[in-house]
């Protein structure tokens, strides 16, 4: 039944208690909640706070989103800035004073880890932001090029290897090029 539900009709049947409406919104959004935090690298961590941050995003926009305000964007658009966010300000929340245990936190999107940005700064920042990537793969190699897409896609590096016929070493190798090159471009 919930397959055929719109997201913006399965965030209503959430608020109005069920449970199992915010379930089938999970399954859409898992994928994109792992790729956003891996976005996110945290140095000698997991991804896995961020993907909790990311999770709870999901519920943040699932609760609140009213499709019926005049100019409101689509559940999607909504429910991306609000993981993406809740991700960014759990970086910038560590790497305060207040938090030493990831402050050797390194993002691939430095830019947004500076400052906590409203969804519409998000929003007008991503032609921005767009470019500078373009920019950064076109200095990759194919095989980069390749390891990017996966690993951005939320691929874990032994599923990119298996994908590329590489070793999960020619994976790491390749990823940690890729950060360096995204380091030299402010990414």
């Amino acid at each position: 039944m919930y397959e055929k539900l719109t997201d913006e009709r399965l965030a209503e049947l959430f608020v109005s208690g069920d449970e199992q409406a915010f379930e089938a919104l999970y399954s859409r959004y898992e994928r994109t909640i792992k790729s956003v935090s891996r976005l996110m690298y945290l140095s000698g961590g997991s991804s896995e706070d961020l993907w909790q941050e990311g999770f709870m995003g999901l519920y943040y926009a699932a609760k609140s989103y009213d499709g019926d305000k005049e100019n409101s964007s689509s559940f999607r658009t909504f429910a991306i800035s609000c993981i993406k966010n809740r991700m960014i300000n759990a970086v910038v929340k560590e790497n305060s004073d207040k938090r030493k245990a990831m402050s050797n936190t390194v993002s691939i999107e430095t830019e947004l880890e500076e400052k906590i940005i409203s969804p519409e700064d998000f929003i007008i920042g991503e032609e921005t932001r767009n470019e500078i990537k373009a920019k950064v793969v076109s200095g990759l190699s194919p095989f980069e090029r390749e390891v990017f897409e996966l690993y951005v896609d939320g691929y874990k590096y032994d599923e990119i290897a298996e994908r590329l016929d590489k070793s999960p070493k020619s994976v790491d190798n390749a990823i940690q090029r890729i950060k360096l090159k995204c380091k030299e471009y402010s990414v």
